[in-house]
């Protein structure tokens, strides 16, 4: 499964905060901001840091039960 997520800068959503407001379609209406070229993967991030930085970083890949595993461990810490 690919996890994607969206990067949007503050400026931006301020912008069209501002813009959504003076707009009488979006009255009562609930406001997504996705922009397409900002709708990233996280191995698509980490690959334009490493074009950023020039050079390339370790990639751990932990699989998604041993994640959930941490999480759950993490939360039980959390209530005691």
């Amino acid at each position: 499964m690919l996890t994607t997520a969206i990067f949007a800068a503050e400026e931006d959503v301020g912008t069209y905060t501002i813009k959504a407001v003076d707009d009488p379609r979006t009255l009562n209406k609930i406001l997504y901001l996705r922009p397409p070229s900002n709708i990233l993967s996280h191995n698509e991030l980490v690959s334009l840091w490493e074009k950023k930085v020039g050079k390339r970083f370790e990639r751990v890949y932990i699989p998604e039960d041993e994640v959930l595993k941490k999480i759950q461990g993490q939360t039980k810490n959390l209530l005691n």
